[in-house]
């Protein structure tokens, strides 16, 4: 079994602009409307084989990102 949670991913968070036509028309914003492309790769860690990639754009007037540093000794 495969556990997509405990595999290695990459992601990539950038702003788009201008947004892609088919991007702003399902999000109901004009293509001047910036938006956040997240592109997201899953690896097999042991052998590399890439098991899901995402493209996803989000609206920037509702995204957040949060980043918290590692506390090593929990």
């Amino acid at each position: 079994h495969i556990h997509m949670n405990d595999e290695h991913f990459e992601e990539i968070n950038e702003i788009a602009f201008p947004t892609p036509e088919h991007a702003a028309s399902i999000l109901g914003v004009d293509e001047q409307f910036p938006t956040v492309l997240q592109t997201k790769t899953t690896k097999l860690e042991s052998t590399g084989q890439v098991l899901a990639y995402s493209e996803t754009y989000k609206r920037a007037d509702y995204y957040k990102i949060k980043f918290i540093s590692c506390d090593r000794d929990h």
